[in-house]
């Protein structure tokens, strides 16, 4: 377990699972975290930067309730089950590097809180490679409300469902689009 008021840096290595990683501005990987990051706080709200991947971080993947901030990926994330697993993400995702899961690359997903949720309140923006198992993204919750892209959605790189879709969504609301020149 890691607790820090402050931001979060691994330029290391790290080996086996962070059960809990709780920080109020923010990650910067450069480094290996080979059992994945369980998040159980991250908050700052616009103070906040998020998560920055530039190195790997495997097994387990990002798992988190809630995310404030960006998740900006230029390296890998890896994880068993989802890549990067959250029931709201409050920023954007830029993906350049590569997000895969043995069921979804990104799975935004609600359902434990009365009031449903499940969006990525900003952009979701892939150049890289999103791989999932079943689904490559899917943003929704078990009652159909929110569950999308609010800021909107731009693809330009390649995302991957293998038995299911590319990209599963109830909803882009609040002016945002879906833009496709790359492959899904």
């Amino acid at each position: 377990d890691i607790r820090t008021g402050g931001i979060f840096v691994n330029n290391g290595e790290i080996v086996g699972r962070l059960d809990s990683l709780e920080t109020f501005y923010g990650i910067f990987n450069n480094g290996k975290i080979s059992g994945g990051v369980d998040i159980n706080v991250i908050g700052g709200g616009s103070n906040n930067i998020g998560i920055n991947n530039s190195g790997i971080i495997s097994g387990k993947g990002i798992n988190s309730d809630k995310i404030f901030g960006d998740i900006v990926n230029s390296g890998e994330i890896i994880g068993t089950t989802s890549g990067i697993s959250s029931e709201r993400i409050f920023g954007k995702i830029v993906n350049s590097g590569t997000i895969r899961g043995g069921d979804y690359g990104v799975l935004v997903v609600e359902t434990l809180s009365p009031v449903r949720y499940g969006p990525i309140d900003g952009q979701l923006i892939n150049r890289g490679t999103i791989i999932g198992g079943i689904d490559g993204i899917r943003t929704d919750n078990s009652d159909f409300y929110y569950g999308g892209y609010q800021g909107g959605f731009t693809n330009t790189g390649t995302i991957v469902g293998m038995t299911g879709s590319g990209a599963v969504t109830h909803d882009i609301t609040q002016g945002g689009f879906f833009t496709n020149s790359g492959s899904i």
